[in-house]
């Protein structure tokens, strides 16, 4: 539902005891008085190596002293996983009636670290980051990887407003990358295959928490965990995208932290993939078995036509939209030919489905049931 959180304390309801737990020490910095020439100044608290080898999961702090346009502001930035804060692992999904316990947790664990912030004031901090996510069990065979590669494939530069796009980690990850927001699929046991060879190698941070998680899991077959995250990185791409989906939330940690909220955002993206994924659909085990397929469907089309079509799909099937657009040198001044061809595409996928697309099924199954997974419903106890 929802994992990595961060919230921003306005200097009012925050207490630092201890502060020279904090690099550098945070005593200074919390003094509006104090760097009345400098724009910005912070002191941080990350988990300690003792916390890191003990595989005590803590959350990470940034005391803030800024300049803005009503003088000095004082704040301080929680950043967590939420999931790793109660269980220990984000494999483990919350569900609505944990956040109390998600609230409690994190007081405690701020009081470790020399912070008091009352429950309360936790409960309706201000939220300017969020990462909602699902993790989709495959205990049938279905390899994370196939379903990455077909996904890969897609052209969802324009439709999403992507500016960058990676297929990460031998085809084990897919990463959208805009201004303001991520989208990454990945397969999440091959993440924490590379984070125990190095951390720098994962796709996520803090793996440190749920290392012993791997070998239990991996003894499980078949067993592999497509996870999806949408990382929202500020409150104005936050609030933009809640009114696209329709919902007023306001950004308060009680009010972000919200199932509906968390299933319409990872399906509102899910859905624009699904769009491109059309041609994908198609199950045709020969270019003349696509032919007869689409000629049933289509008994006027022309046969100059015809043969377009099916070149189109069987190069994009085998390479996807883009290297296809790239090795036919299409710019975008020749753009309109290119969607002229991509609307030719969609009005004949009336197809029956692959077998691909049906495991790309169960994904899109999963965001709508939005059950949380838990590892004990699979035997899996660690």
């Amino acid at each position: 539902m929802i994992d990595t959180v961060v919230l921003t304390i306005p200097k009012d309801m925050f207490r630092v005891l201890r502060p020279e737990l904090f690099t550098p020490n945070c005593g200074s910095i919390l003094n509006p008085y104090v760097f009345q020439g400098s724009r910005f100044v912070k002191s941080v608290q990350n988990p300690t190596k003792e916390d890191t080898l003990n595989g005590n999961y803590k959350p990470r702090l940034t005391a803030v002293n800024r300049l803005t346009e009503g003088g000095r502001q004082i704040e301080l930035r929680i950043e967590f996983s939420a999931p790793k804060l109660l269980f220990g692992n984000n494999f483990d999904e919350l569900a609505q009636q944990d956040f109390q316990k998600v609230v409690q947790t994190l007081n405690c664990k701020l009081k470790e670290m020399g912070v008091v912030v009352g429950l309360d004031n936790l409960a309706r901090a201000p939220v300017s980051a969020v990462h909602y996510s699902k993790n989709v069990a495959l205990d049938d065979f279905t390899s994370v990887s196939m379903i990455i590669s077909e996904l890969a494939k897609v052209d969802v530069n324009q439709r999403m407003d992507i500016s960058e796009s990676k297929y990460r980690n031998s085809g084990h990850c897919l990463h959208y990358h805009a201004d303001s927001f991520e989208v990454v699929f990945y397969d999440k046991l091959k993440d924490l295959e590379q984070a125990n060879k190095s951390p720098k190698r994962a796709i996520e941070n803090d793996n440190y928490c749920q290392m012993n998680i791997y070998d239990e899991i991996s003894k499980i077959k078949p067993f592999e965990v497509f996870r999806m995250e949408v990382r929202l990185g500020n409150a104005t791409k936050i609030r933009q995208l809640f009114k696209k989906v329709g919902s007023d939330t306001k950004l308060v940690f009680n009010e972000v932290f919200n199932r509906d909220v968390s299933q319409k955002v990872l399906l509102h993206f899910w859905e624009q993939v699904d769009a491109g994924l059309s041609v994908f659909k198609m199950d045709a085990t020969s270019p003349c078995d696509l032919l007869r397929g689409i000629k049933k469907n289509n008994p006027t089309m022309r046969p100059s036509k015809l043969l377009k079509l099916i070149g189109a799909i069987v190069l994009i099937k085998e390479v996807g939209y883009r290297p296809l657009r790239e090795a036919l040198g299409i710019k975008s001044r020749d753009a309109n030919v290119w969607y002229s061809l991509k609307k030719e595409l969609k009005s004949v996928d009336q197809l029956k489905i692959t077998d691909k697309y049906k495991s790309i099924l169960k994904v899109k199954d999963a965001l709508k049931a939005f059950i949380p997974l838990r590892l004990a419903d699979y035997d899996i106890q660690f």
